[in-house]
């Protein structure tokens, strides 16, 4: 492989050849920006749905409504977070919150690790 072509202009800027597409080396930022505003909502969402408070709202909107669904709508509703990644009542126990966040930091790790090689 040949090393890329250079050449200043007259100005002192360097222009240069490159031997490979240079949209290639922004794949990999692209795919970590993906994966980060993918993610990293859903790790606040399940810190937040965690706290004391949230989960004496969610326990009480538990007595009230058994239907998953309104549930998570009106957690979107009052607190504007993501809880697509809800799918079962048991899914809003701390514990089980505990479990999404450390899934959600592996998948954003990973992706941090495939964007430094």
């Amino acid at each position: 492989m040949n090393p890329p072509l250079r050449e200043i202009s007259l100005d002192g800027e360097y222009a240069i050849e490159s031997n490979f597409p240079l949209a290639d080396l922004l794949k990999p930022e692209q795919e970590y920006q993906k994966a980060y505003k993918d993610t990293m909502p859903k790790i606040r969402a399940a810190g937040f749905l965690k706290t004391q408070a949230v989960q004496e709202h969610i326990e009480d909107l538990m007595l009230h409504s058994p239907d998953l669904a309104q549930i998570k709508s009106a957690l979107k509703r009052c607190y504007q977070i993501d809880v697509s990644f809800v799918e079962s009542m048991d899914d809003l126990k701390p514990s089980n919150l505990d479990n999404f966040m450390m899934k959600f930091q592996s998948t954003l790790d990973a992706a941090m690790e495939k964007y430094k090689t």
